[in-house]
């Protein structure tokens, strides 16, 4: 079993195994529930991110400016038969 220790401000400390466990690191936001028998639940509450996370982790030869990258998409939708798209 694993101990946790309690400050004297409340707040718990929770040894580096059990957040390798967890998948967390320190700064992330744990969700605690209580349960039934009195005791308490933690999930990692998970960052459920933005595309924008990904900018730069995939390398392209391909450069277009937004313009031309607007276009592309308009293009598409044109393509698929989509309406009200402005180009």
């Amino acid at each position: 079993m694993n101990s946790v220790t309690l400050s004297t401000k409340g707040q718990l400390t929770i040894n580096k195994s059990l957040m390798e466990y967890l998948g967390t690191k320190g700064g992330e936001k744990i969700d605690v529930t209580k349960t039934a028998d009195g005791g308490l639940k933690l999930l990692v509450k998970r960052s459920k991110g933005s595309v924008m996370d990904l900018a730069g982790s995939i390398q392209s030869d391909i450069h277009l400016t937004d313009e031309e990258l607007e276009q592309c998409i308009a293009d598409s939708y044109a393509a698929a038969g989509m309406q009200g798209v402005e180009t």
